[in-house]
């Protein structure tokens, strides 16, 4: 429960957007009300960052080969690999990541340019003791499920052009912190990505705002909001890793009061 997950979390609410079947939402549409979604909750009261990309206790889900100086990745089990995401260029920013050297994205439109930003770990397990900023690193991810409509990295070439402190969230050992950030293009910012909104202040009057403001572009949009604290203590390791703790404490109990009792 002390733990540094390394990212903010009490003051960060993911907002999942969920756009429902029969209203004619196409991809031009959704393209359209997410931008107009991101311009106005950028200016309610207590926001300080509007960023698009998955919190780091989800961002874990998706793994991709990796091969460096342009090497093709190995696609067997043995081959290194990393965790990947999609992010907007002030995820950094609005989570509270630091980069600990190079800069973030530029803003894009179309294809995302082949850069990639590395986390410490990362950085430092594929050259150890070298600066990693100019370096090149291949990613595939291509066979791994995905869904049909899912942004992936197939054999692309990037250029790191930063490295990002380390963050960790779905192992508490911290196993998963070998991260590569990719960009994600601002054409494939439909709401398929959640939302993330740094904020100061109080969490349900900034709530009742952002609600007005996403209802007054589109009353049809279902809006899932948790902090990022609410995700992570929900995730499947947190939740057994604190039942397992229970157990024990249960356990050590019946045995303090068998001991007591002689």
């Amino acid at each position: 429960m002390a733990l540094s997950p390394g990212y903010e979390t009490k003051h960060v609410v993911s907002l999942d957007l969920n756009f429902p079947p029969g209203f004619g939402y196409n991809h031009a549409k959704q393209l359209a009300e997410v931008n107009q979604l991101l311009d106005q909750s950028s200016s309610a009261p207590g926001v300080k960052f509007v960023a698009v990309g998955l919190a780091p206790d989800h961002g874990g889900l998706r793994t991709a080969a990796v091969g460096l100086n342009g090497i093709k990745p190995s696609t067997d089990r043995a081959a290194r690999t990393v965790f990947y995401s999609y992010v907007t260029p002030n995820y950094f920013e609005c989570l509270s990541i630091p980069l600990i050297a190079g800069h973030t994205f530029s803003e894009q439109s179309g294809a995302p340019e082949p850069t990639v930003v590395l986390s410490e770990s990362a950085a430092s397990e594929f050259w150890p003791g070298e600066n990693p900023v100019g370096k090149r690193v291949s990613l595939d991810a291509s066979n791994q499920f995905h869904s049909k409509a899912e942004q992936i990295p197939q054999g692309v070439v990037y250029e790191v052009i930063a490295v990002a402190r380390d963050s960790r969230a779905i192992t508490p050992q911290g196993d998963d912190n070998r991260k590569a950030y990719l960009p994600l293009p601002t054409d494939q910012i439909d709401g398929s990505v959640p939302l993330l909104v740094r904020f100061e202040g109080d969490r349900q009057a900034m709530l009742v705002e952002l609600s007005r403001q996403l209802h007054a572009v589109d009353p049809n949009l279902i809006v899932y909001a948790n902090t990022l604290e609410d995700l992570l203590t929900s995730t499947p390791t947190f939740v057994i890793t604190r039942l397992c703790a229970i157990f024990a404490s249960l356990i050590e109990g019946l045995g303090l009061v068998l001991a007591s009792v002689g």
